[in-house]
């Protein structure tokens, strides 16, 4: 299916919940998301495999409304991120934006000779640094490629990346993981504290984004076909240019609310 309309009303019919209500309790027990997400968790084991695989057809379609409805509706608040816990320290690589990004001119920044905005999210120095650190978990000799293996597959990512980032440009998605300003925000040192924690009370992740997470924990106890059905969907997601989504999965340094 490659016509846009098609795949925003069948993305729609399968994803859609009730507007205004995005809670984890939320969840209506009979629609079709729930019972499509539910069968993730289930058995028969080839119906938990279609069903993911699925899910990852519908994330990657161009126009299609899945990757809005079921992630970035939870994640845009930046509920997740502890702004409150070092206010003086940059605590993630966009903090230092913040500022400059809520009272910026229409004039955007650009990049000398691109003509594309700066993002520090997406700067390659900030890439680079997610990649090492992960790296770094598993020690040299453990590692079950060499580095020409790497490249190989880094240029294949490289490439990806330039095709994922080409049909999701007329998006309009934001270049930094800026925190939304609330009009109502006072000076006051006490009604930013209860408005931090009235946000991360209430922060759920969604109910995708619970599924993959509760996934990657019990690797372990999983069929091998699984684990590599969830390992492609998370890559899938991880490859996409929104500064949230990319935060929210792949920032080692950020200081996650409590209970995240």
């Amino acid at each position: 299916i490659t016509i846009p309309l098609v795949i925003g009303a069948l993305t729609s019919w399968l994803c859609s919940e009730e507007i205004g209500d995005m809670g984890e309790n939320s969840e209506a027990r009979n629609s079709i998301r729930h019972r499509l997400l539910s069968q993730c968790r289930e058995q028969p084991h080839f119906l938990r495999l279609l069903t993911l695989r699925l899910l990852q057809v519908m994330l990657e379609k161009p126009g299609s409304l899945a990757v809005q409805i079921l992630l970035l509706n939870y994640l845009s608040g930046r509920g997740y991120h502890d702004s409150t816990a070092a206010e003086h320290l940059q605590t993630s690589w966009s903090d230092e934006e913040d500022e400059r990004y809520k009272h910026r001119d229409s004039i955007e920044c650009s990049s000398p000779g691109t003509g594309k905005p700066v993002s520090r999210t997406m700067a390659p120095p900030n890439i680079n640094k997610i990649v090492k650190s992960y790296l770094t978990l598993v020690p040299e000799e453990l590692r079950s490629t060499g580095k020409e293996d790497f490249d190989s597959y880094l240029s294949d990512a490289q490439r990806q990346y330039r095709e994922t980032c080409t049909w999701c440009w007329s998006y309009g998605w934001p270049r930094e993981a800026v925190t939304p300003e609330c009009p109502s925000e006072t000076s006051s040192d006490v009604s930013r504290e209860s408005k931090a924690e009235a946000e991360h009370a209430h922060f759920y992740e969604g109910p995708l984004m619970q599924l993959l997470l509760d996934l990657l924990e019990t690797l372990p106890e999983q069929d091998y076909d699984i684990n590599l059905q969830v390992t492609s969907l998370i890559a899938s997601l991880a490859l996409l240019p929104h500064p949230h989504l990319h935060e929210f999965l792949l920032n080692p340094t950020l200081i996650l609310s409590p209970g995240v």
